[in-house]
């Protein structure tokens, strides 16, 4: 008699995905496209070019929102 134990798979529906990281998680995510030193030049102006509302601080850390930079960055380079 054999048995076997199916692993549970979970539907995309039910997996949360976290939109906000760090500068480090936002440089990977932009597969080194964009520098440290050129997304920490945005960061440092942002309340002038309307980057503001897609960057969130949390204690020391700062988080950037993927969808939201990448929206801001089409917007502002046309």
């Amino acid at each position: 008699m054999t048995t076997t134990t199916e692993c549970p798979t979970i539907s995309n529906e039910n997996q949360l995905t976290f939109d906000w990281v760090t500068i480090e998680g936002f440089i990977n995510f932009t597969n080194n496209q964009i520098s440290e030193s050129q997304i920490r030049w945005c960061l440092r102006s942002r309340t002038h070019n309307g980057l503001d509302k897609h960057v969130k601080t949390f204690g020391r850390k700062i988080y950037v929102h993927k969808q939201g930079f990448l929206g801001w960055f089409e917007e502002n380079n046309k």
